[in-house]
């Protein structure tokens, strides 16, 4: 059904000239894995499409009606074609080299294709540039070959081979940009309408476990103001001067006696303008240092009264004995009288 190509020890370059059978020549330009030949007003134009590393096709059209498949030779010198051969008379210029594998075709494999009649084609594959087709109806056969023309921006030019079983075979030449519409060169137009999944192995897949995120409960933060920071002034403490006034006696304008106890002298309070804690606390400090200078004061007028009691002791001596010594010398005077 499907037809085996042969062959090939080089990679088929179709430019320079190619005789007929009957003498005439064409001139060849090739760009890619397209070209074209010229004939005085006569143009055909072709793809060539690789299947594998050693077997290529080839497709012409002529006048743009004539649509064949030619067949090469192993060494790629001579063309075979329907009903004429052309056999190679010198080698021309390429200007882009035929690619070896079609990567710019997108994938065929599971599309359904309708006629204007409502029959279906289902792609059952696709590799490269090369795609086999059935027909969901009858189970006609279909192969196509498709490539990309770079002299013509880009656009997808497709051959397909129509296996009919009571006519033969029927090639067909389409050309489109947009890969779903294909108007045929019979009338005839194929639109993509869907695509069909590629069955899959049977594998048993490992489903990811879900992550499960924790989200943490929201807190209502309330933002508050920030209050300005207040520098506390230094305390200035003013001290006022201790005024010590001496007692003076009210029968005389003598100095008092040394021996004379000062009665505790009064200190003027010392006015702080302070926190009401650290009132306290110099209250606490002041009560203290006046207890203790009280005591200190006691001390010292201990201390005064016994010096002065000492002194009261030894001026009594000191009387007595000047007494006596005066009556012993009355006495030893009234005795020598």
């Amino acid at each position: 059904m499907y037809t085996q190509e042969p062959k090939l020890t080089t990679i088929p370059l179709l430019s320079g000239t190619w005789q007929e059978q009957n003498g005439r020549i064409w001139n060849g330009a090739q760009v890619g894995n397209t070209f074209q030949w010229t004939q005085d007003a006569r143009i055909a134009n072709g793809i060539i499409v690789p299947l594998d590393a050693v077997s290529w096709a080839v497709f012409i059209t002529f006048d743009g009606t004539v649509h064949w498949k030619l067949t090469p030779s192993t060494d790629t010198n001579q063309l075979i074609g329907k009903s004429d051969i052309f056999t190679r008379q010198s080698q021309g210029a390429v200007q882009l080299p035929p690619s070896t594998m079609i990567n710019d075709v997108p994938p065929l494999a599971g599309s359904l294709f309708t006629e204007n009649s409502g029959k279906v084609w289902n792609v059952t594959m696709h590799v490269g540039g090369y795609f086999q087709l059935m027909n969901q109806q009858d189970q006609r056969h279909a192969e196509g070959y498709i490539v990309r023309d770079h002299t013509q921006n880009g656009k997808f030019v497709c051959f397909i081979n129509f296996h009919n079983p009571t006519s033969g075979d029927e090639i067909i030449r389409t050309e489109s940009f947009d890969f779903v519409t294909f108007p045929l060169s019979n009338g005839d137009v194929l639109r993509r309408s869907v695509m069909i999944q590629q069955p899959q192995m049977n594998l048993q897949p490992i489903m990811p476990q879900p992550i499960v995120v924790q989200q943490q409960p929201q807190m209502n933060v309330t933002m508050q103001q920030q209050q300005p920071i207040m520098v506390q002034q230094p305390i200035v403490v003013q001290q006022q001067p201790i005024m010590i006034q001496p007692q003076t006696s009210p029968y005389s304008q003598q100095q008092p006696s040394p021996y004379a106890i000062a009665p505790p002298q009064q200190q003027e309070p010392i006015m702080v303008q302070q926190s009401n804690q650290q009132q306290t606390e110099q209250v606490i400090v002041y009560e203290e240092k006046k207890k203790k200078k009280s005591t200190i004061n006691g001390k010292e007028t201990v201390e005064n009264i016994a010096k002065g009691a000492c002194c009261c002791i030894i001026g009594c001596g000191y009387v007595f004995y000047f007494i006596g010594a005066c009556c012993c010398c009355i006495l030893e005077a009234i005795d020598k009288g």
